[in-house]
């Protein structure tokens, strides 16, 4: 009883609102290019409204440019109706379409937008809602939207028990147990790894941080030339041993600071400005013979709508057994990974063994048709260029434009494939994953 008294004092939503600004501020605004937005999910319309003002004063009084929505079903509250528009200054109905416009950027709901509720855009959760079961399972899945420049998620959960977290999502996927701790010292390795080779200087880093930071849009050939000059080095001075251990170092730097910046307890400045130069370093680093274009395929196919599929056509078979995953590894560099990059022969078979089988009336004609969209697709100028100058993010996105009007002109063709990539989600997002690794793999002659 005193907890509850406790948790609905107004010191207490303002600690809690304090946290939920301060990180948002710190550590998520500026992901997802800039664009990254919050949901604040609460536990009752009363306490969402009181989120919502606090909120809204704090980000005020610390002039940030950004503001705050409110959503929760109409309710009489102390004998007077209140409305989420009345707070928010415009229509209910518009709420989905300003949470993409600046300068909304958290969403605070009571019982709203928990399911159903599709926003790429979205990156971090504040939870002060006792969830479980199915609901813990779907309000968190909200963050499970892609993006092409989303690389991570992440959770700030005030109100449950991690084990209870743990037990709602075992309905659904077997247990997962962590080994071990990680170990955020390792990025001082990474670091002295890239540092020994001696193709950069602080001076390089400390520039490009800034620009990026502090700059604008006309900075940008500023930061172009000084890592274009980075970069002529990394091909000079390095030999090819070098350049893989080196742009591994990098490359695993890249992965694990997103991941230890979100739960660090401290600032570490030298580390956020090496993350922001590393990120545009390694889109300019040559392609080596060795890159392995398999990495971030499974970015690439959206498993939300996998999940769906299963759960509502048929029974997931998971084997009885649980799985031991390490902590994330950190290495220090790397060797020659070799490229196994499926071969787009087995695409139907495999999507049949995942999925489910689809009755095809001509399979070899549907076969062939996926196996011609690499070279289509590569034919694309804006696509190519995109590959050839290390743009992944750039490529993915030409792709995902450029591979719809090619596959519907192949309607004069034969209109099974067409049909059943037009009307089947998951059968466009696995043969989308597949085509674009291949289209790559390529168009760099790998």
């Amino acid at each position: 009883m005193d907890n509850v008294y406790v948790e609905h004092q107004p010191e207490t939503i303002e600690k809690k609102a304090e946290i939920i600004v301060e990180h948002f501020l710190k550590k998520v605004y500026m992901k997802i290019g800039g664009k990254a937005r919050a949901m604040v999910i609460t536990s009752s319309i009363e306490r969402s409204i009181e989120f919502y003002k606090v909120i809204t004063k704090m980000l005020e009084e610390r002039n940030s440019p950004y503001k705050a929505i409110v959503a929760f079903t109409d309710k009489v509250i102390n004998g007077k109706v209140v409305t989420e528009a009345e707070l928010n200054g415009f229509p209910s109905a518009e709420i989905e379409q300003r949470v993409e416009q600046e300068p909304y950027r958290l969403l605070i709901v009571a019982d709203k937008f928990q399911t159903g509720y599709d926003q790429p855009l979205l990156h971090t959760m504040y939870v002060d809602k006792q969830i479980s079961d199915l609901k813990a399972v779907q309000t968190l899945s909200r963050l499970n939207r892609c993006h092409p420049k989303k690389q991570d998620t992440f959770v700030l959960d005030f109100a449950n028990d991690p084990e209870m977290i743990r037990q709602s999502f075992q309905r659904y996927y077997k247990t997962t147990i962590l080994e071990g701790e990680s170990d955020v010292n390792k990025l001082n390795d990474l670091t002295e790894t890239i540092e020994a080779f001696n193709f950069y200087t602080q001076d390089d880093v400390d520039q490009v941080a800034t620009l990026k930071l502090m700059g604008t849009d006309e900075d940008r050939p500023r930061i172009d030339s000084i890592i274009d000059a980075v970069v002529v080095r990394f091909k000079t001075e390095l030999n090819e041993d070098d350049q893989i251990k080196c742009k591994s170092a990098i490359k695993n730097f890249n992965r694990c600071y997103p991941y230890f910046s979100a739960i660090l307890p401290y600032e570490s400045p030298e580390w956020e400005k090496q993350y922001v130069f590393y990120s545009l370093l390694v889109k300019k680093l040559p392609k080596l013979k060795i890159d392995d274009y398999t990495d971030g395929l499974l970015d690439d196919i959206n498993f939300d709508k996998y999940r769906i599929v299963k759960e509502e056509e048929r029974a997931i078979v998971l084997e009885n057994e649980d799985t031991n995953v390490r902590p994330i590894p950190v290495g220090t560099g790397g060797g020659k990974p070799q490229p196994e990059i499926d071969a787009l022969s087995s695409i139907v078979k495999d999507f049949n063994d995942t999925y489910g089988n689809i009755e095809w009336k001509n399979r070899d004609e549907v076969q062939r048709q996926i196996e011609e969209l690499p070279a289509r697709i590569a034919t694309s100028v804006d696509f190519a260029n995109a590959v050839r100058n290390g743009d992944k993010q750039v490529a993915q996105i030409t792709f995902n434009d450029d591979i719809i009007n090619i596959v519907a002109a192949m309607l004069e063709e034969k209109t099974e494939f067409v049909q059943t990539y037009f009307a089947n989600p998951d059968f466009q997002n696995f043969v989308n994953a597949r085509v674009f690794q291949a289209a790559v793999s390529q168009l760099t002659n790998i």
